[in-house]
């Protein structure tokens, strides 16, 4: 009998005692909770039925969702016993360049909203910054304990512990968090970075403004203050790849470093290794006796786009995510597990792997008892695909059974589905046909959709129709 993963042997007076068939666990391991847990909080069974007369061809029905409700669910639902709780309160603060912050305008008030746009919590912050004597002690995520957001300002909070020696002022227990701002976007980042370090703003150029020094930029002042590191490392880095590496690897070096590394200052690193990066397209035109025929610029230029080249490369990180595996890990966990396949897999895993091979696009549902090494199989399908460079996508209905595929996700992350499938009429997935997802959907050979029967079918409408425009 082959085992089921994270499960041990069944026990026979269980099954005899009970007549039914019972799982047993062994709870020293976080995969055997996630296993058990999968079961509890998957959520409820759905059903889709039509009502009208059986003799009645008209395709125009009224659908109604039903789903079944366990004793154990309709116990907590009557007893009232909480799902989640949010403990405690978090202010969500606006980061914005100067005249940068969102307005939302309809037809019309677009007029009013030009003129007059919404105050943001960092307006409003600057505001009180010039008025208020305990404000300028406080840094920008630490404004939501004291004051509270409202109509458009930010008044002192009237509950919570008194602050000693501000007499009037009281501290809650709310927390401020600061919209994530993306390294791409680099004065807006340094902007956020100097509000978590600046005391007491009162203007943008209050923030610029260092030993009565002002800046040019928000990341001009975060050197000042020492807040960024230099470019030393990769300037060390790529000095000692030009003493020993072809130009190809340093260009491919470089690109490492301006997509994960960050540099503050990656024009000066240009500047200083061009030479370097651009040698072998020097050479080539010097043995083509054309040296005469091209310019420095034409040649750095040149070098820029096989640069380029190789950042888009780097770029595709979903298509990164789903290659980056140890191959020899793979193909040892495959070795290990094929002989332990039982006759049913075995028919299952052979259907699967002539499918992707003969490129058939066949779909293909799993049905069986919980603990009978459904997830089992499905590993060692995408380990067996993956070992060989294919692409496989693991995914499930919720997040307990995504955890316990190898790199699974959820269906509406993977897919990028809609959050309410059933409040769309016509839902779409959000992939367009020139992002790195539809690249890797292409590329595919493998889909998993775990727990499917849980999902609304809408979700799978949206993403057949997205397949098929991808193909297209």
């Amino acid at each position: 009998m082959m085992v089921p993963a994270f499960s041990v042997q069944y026990n026979p007076v269980l099954l005899r005692t009970f007549s039914a068939h019972i799982n047993v666990e062994i709870t020293s391991s976080i995969k055997s909770i996630k296993y058990v847990c999968k079961y509890v909080i998957k959520g409820s069974d759905h059903a889709a039925f039509g009502l009208g007369k059986t003799d009645n061809t008209d395709e125009i029905q009224i659908y109604e969702s039903g789903k079944y409700i366990s004793s154990s669910e309709a116990a907590w639902k009557i007893l009232g016993f909480h799902i989640h709780d949010r403990y405690p309160a978090i202010t969500h603060l606006d980061v914005h360049l100067e005249n940068g912050q969102r307005v939302y305008f309809t037809a019309n008030n677009v007029a009013e909203r030009i003129e007059n746009p919404p105050t943001t919590t960092l307006q409003a912050f600057f505001k009180i910054c010039q008025t208020d004597n305990f404000a300028r002690t406080l840094l920008y995520p630490q404004v939501a304990s004291y004051y509270e957001w409202k109509n458009k300002n930010f008044v002192r909070r009237k509950q919570g512990q008194n602050v000693e020696g501000w007499p009037g002022v009281k501290k809650d227990t709310a927390l401020g968090r600061v919209y994530t701002i993306h390294l791409n976007n680099v004065e807006c980042y340094h902007l956020r970075l100097l509000l978590h370090y600046v005391k007491s703003p009162t203007s943008y150029s209050f923030l610029k403004t260092m030993n009565n020094i002002e800046y040019p930029t928000f990341q001009a002042t975060c050197k000042a203050l020492g807040l960024l590191k230099d470019d030393n490392q990769w300037d060390f880095a790529l000095e000692e790849a030009a003493l020993c590496r072809s130009p190809n690897k340093i260009r491919e070096l470089f690109s490492v470093i301006l997509i994960f590394c960050h540099p503050s200052d990656a024009s000066s690193l240009w500047t200083k290794y061009k030479d370097d990066f651009s040698d072998d397209i020097r050479r080539q035109y010097i043995g083509q006796h054309l040296e005469n025929n091209i310019t420095d610029s034409e040649l750095y230029n040149k070098c820029l786009v096989l640069i380029e080249g190789f950042v888009l490369n780097l770029e595709n990180r979903e298509y990164l995510k789903e290659t980056s595996y140890d191959l020899n890990v793979l193909q040892e966990i495959v070795l290990q597990n094929e002989p332990s396949l039982a006759e049913e897999q075995w028919f299952v895993y052979k259907q699967t792997l002539n499918s992707i091979k003969l490129n058939l696009g066949k779909c293909i549902f799993l049905d069986a008892p919980g603990g009978t090494g459904k997830i089992h199989l499905i590993n060692i399908l995408l380990a067996k695909v993956r070992s060989s460079y294919g692409i496989a996508i693991a995914s499930a209905s919720s997040g307990i059974a995504a955890t316990l595929l190898h790199r699974g996700k959820t269906a509406h992350s993977a897919f990028k589905l809609p959050l309410h499938l059933n409040t769309i009429e016509i839902p779409t997935c959000n992939i367009n046909k020139q992002s790195n997802m539809a690249n890797v959907l292409k590329k595919c050979k493998l889909i998993v959709w775990d727990q499917s029967p849980m999902s609304h079918k809408k979700g799978f409408e949206a993403f057949n129709n997205c397949l098929k425009d991808l193909r297209n």
